[in-house]
């Protein structure tokens, strides 16, 4: 069972949401930056948990963002969802 940390973070922000909420989760967790689009996704499975972590601008994820994680398969992993934001609605955030 693993767990992992899997943000894009431009300005650093929702890195620190994503290092505090899987610390707390499992202080053993992976993290794994896709902000710069160069990194490979590992294969996860059912008894991993996948934390990601996107920010929000106008209610909606960057479409940078999404690219990185668009083929990857969870193979019946756990995902928890986080949505950085601020002083504006998330809006279709999290089902994107």
């Amino acid at each position: 069972m693993s767990t992992f940390s899997v943000y894009f973070s431009p300005t650093g922000g929702t890195k620190k949401v994503a290092d505090i909420l899987a610390a707390a989760y499992d202080k053993n967790y992976t993290a794994i930056d896709i902000t710069e689009n160069k990194t490979v996704l590992p294969c996860f499975n059912k008894d991993d948990t996948v934390i990601i972590s996107m920010p929000v601008f106008g209610g909606r994820v960057p479409e940078s963002a999404l690219k990185p994680i668009r083929g990857v398969k969870g193979n019946g992993a756990k995902a928890i969802l986080v949505a950085v934001f601020g002083n504006r609605a998330i809006d279709d955030a999290l089902v994107e």
